[in-house]
Formats: structure tokens, C-alpha cells, sequence
């Protein structure tokens, strides 16, 4: 979960093929409630959206058989085909005005594999 995000700050996350493929799925959810999902390089969107704005939030992305989901609170907001990724590496990064030092808490990060 991501706690105490600052004012025009976003959460970005990513996970990214280690092998040749070179497939990545990002996403990113702003203190402003907007949030999008997205497959690299070709930079494709593959779901936007918004909730109310909030400073702190649960993200989940779930990656089973052919679909990546992704929920913020517990509220699934978007469900895309998947690409299988052979090998993963994870992501993640703090963005915000070039005027201000961004700042969030990260709290209970875990990664389950799922078979």
C-alpha cells in the first residue's frame, strides 16, 4: 500500500520481461485519483481511469492465465489481455512537480508467483 502520497505526486509501477520479449506492463496512480495501466515499448494504453482523490490506497496488479487485473482499494478498475512475461523484475518509482520533492510511505509490499 502506498500511504501519504503528496500533493501532485503519482506511484508508478512496473513489471518488466527480463528476456528478450522486452515486454513491460506500468501503471500509475496520482494523488489526484487519476490512474492508468499501460504495455511498453510500443507504449500501448491499455485502461485509464479515476476514483476520488486520496493520498493513501492499496494497489493490486494480478497477473492469471491470459488477464492482468488491477485494484486499487480492494475495487478491481481494470482487466486487460495478458502477455506472458518469461522472466520478471519490479519497479517502482515516485514522480511529482519539478518544483517540490515528492514523498509516500510504501508499506506491506509483497510479490505472490502465481502458478
Amino acid at each position: 500500500s502506498v500511504a501519504n502520497l503528496s500533493d501532485e505526486a503519482c506511484f508508478l509501477f512496473a513489471i518488466k520481461d527480463t528476456q528478450a520479449t522486452n515486454v513491460s506492463y506500468a501503471g500509475q496512480f496520482c494523488e489526484n485519483g487519476s490512474w492508468l495501466l499501460e504495455r511498453l515499448p510500443a507504449t500501448t494504453i491499455l485502461a485509464t481511469g479515476s476514483v476520488a482523490p486520496r493520498s493513501s490506497f492499496t494497489v493490486t496488479l494480478t497477473s492469471v492465465n491470459d488477464a492482468k487485473s488491477l485494484a486499487i482499494d480492494g475495487v478491481t478498475v481494470a482487466s486487460v489481455p495478458n502477455l506472458p512475461l518469461a522472466a520478471s523484475r519490479i519497479n517502482i518509482a515516485l514522480t511529482g512537480p519539478a518544483t517540490v520533492v515528492s514523498s509516500a510511505d510504501l508499506r506491506r509490499f509483497s510479490l505472490t508467483p502465481l502458478a
